[in-house]
């Protein structure tokens, strides 16, 4: 199976996944600070399972886009009070410069955004949250590191069996850098949750490495 996206639930104390059509995104609260990683499609389904969590998308106070690509920015209206940030190296996807494929071109983001750089920190009330450029399945694909703690990779990698393997060949731009971004990714220490984008969790970080360390 290709894809083996994570039920809508609250995964630990402070961690939220959000089933969408084929994709999850997440929710990170603080208290009264909440940030998504990523919206997922733009559907009613995304309305249905934030009432299943309880969470009001006017409350979200920042989005962390781990790329363009629509199943991960297609949510953004439903977030109507949220800044949104994303890699800088993905402005050109955006701008349609460079195309996602031959036949394709990212959507421009539906409101105004803020780049990042590799290894910038945004500060959303108690939350930190870092960006780190993997490049490989878009050019400016980033994963988030939240609160020191909580790694968010998007389509940088998958989830198989446990273990961490790269994203579907034929989707990557560059899998050459994919694999050095995975290895960038795995130096990383106390990462108590690893979520992707299209196959679940783990919480078993350095089990989930292991290959690439």
């Amino acid at each position: 199976m290709l894809f083996n996206v994570a039920e809508t639930e609250k995964i630990n104390a402070n961690v939220y996944s959000v089933k969408n059509q084929g994709v999850n995104f997440y929710l990170f609260q603080e208290g009264n600070d909440i940030i998504a990683i990523d919206t997922g499609n733009n559907n009613e389904k995304t309305l249905q399972e934030l009432k299943l969590i309880n969470i009001d998308p006017k409350l979200v106070k920042a989005i962390f886009l781990t790329q363009g690509d629509y199943d991960h920015t297609g949510g953004i209206n439903f977030f109507p009070n949220a800044k949104i940030y994303l890699g800088e190296a993905e402005q050109d996807m955006l701008s349609g410069k460079r195309k996602r494929f031959l036949w394709t071109k990212t959507k421009n983001l539906p409101r105004e955004y803020t780049l990042l750089k590799d290894n910038e920190v945004i500060r959303i009330g108690n939350i930190k949250a870092k960006s780190i450029s993997t490049p490989g399945h878009t050019p400016g694909s980033t994963s988030y590191l939240i609160n020191d703690r909580s790694l968010f990779t998007g389509d940088t990698l998958r989830l198989v069996k446990g273990k961490v393997r790269p994203f579907t060949w034929w989707l990557n731009l560059d899998r050459k850098a994919m694999k050095q971004s995975i290895r960038k990714l795995s130096q990383l220490q106390n990462i108590e949750l690893l979520a992707t984008a299209h196959t679940g969790y783990t919480k078993n970080f350095k089990e989930a490495m292991k290959d690439w360390v």
